[in-house]
C-alpha cells in the first residue's frame, strides 16, 4: 500500500477517534503487519487481516479486531506486543495495549494489500555451480545419516 493511500485510510480511521494522534500512527500502521508476523504464535495466521490500529491515547494503543477469538489470540502475545512496539517506537511510549470489537455501526474501511511476486535474480553460472555443490554436499551427508545409507570410511 503506498504512502498516501495509508495516510488516507488513517485519516478516515482515526480522525474521530484521535484526530491530533492520526500523524505520530502512521508509521505504526505501515509496520503493523511486520510488527505482528515478528511475534512466533502470530506469523502464521495473518493477523493483520483480522485487525487493525484504531487509537494512541496516553501511551495506550487501540486495537481493534474483527472477531472475538482474535481479541483473544492478540491478548495471550499481548506483552511481547507491547515489548516489540516500544522497541520499534520509542518515541511514542506506548506502554499498554487495549483490544475491543468495532461498535456496532462503526464503518470498517481495511486496506488492501496485495503482496507482489517477489523477484527473484538469476544466477550466475558460478553461483549455479556453487549451488550444486552445496546441494550436492548436503545430500551426501543425508545418505550417511540415514539409515541403511551409504557409509564413507
Amino acid at each position: 500500500m503506498d504512502a498516501d493511500r495509508r495516510q488516507r485510510y488513517l485519516e478516515t480511521l482515526l480522525q474521530r477517534h484521535a484526530p491530533s494522534g492520526v500523524q505520530e500512527l502512521i508509521p505504526v500502521v505501515n509496520r503493523w503487519g511486520e510488527i505482528l508476523s515478528s511475534i512466533p504464535g502470530l506469523h502464521k495466521r495473518n493477523p493483520g487481516a483480522h485487525c487493525r490500529i484504531s487509537a494512541l491515547v496516553g501511551g495506550v494503543l487501540t486495537v481493534e479486531a474483527d472477531h472475538p477469538a482474535w481479541l483473544q489470540l492478540l491478548q495471550w502475545h499481548q506483552g511481547e506486543l507491547v515489548e516489540r512496539l516500544d522497541r520499534a517506537f520509542p518515541v511514542l511510549k506506548i506502554k499498554a495495549v487495549q483490544f475491543r470489537l468495532p461498535k456496532a455501526g462503526d464503518q470498517v474501511e481495511r486496506p488492501n494489500v496485495v503482496m507482489p511476486e517477489p523477484v527473484k535474480p538469476d544466477l550466475s553460472p558460478a553461483e549455479k555451480a556453487q549451488l550444486d555443490t552445496i546441494l550436492a554436499d548436503l545430500e551426501a551427508l543425508i545418505r550417511k545419516k540415514a539409515p541403511g545409507g551409504e557409509k564413507s570410511v
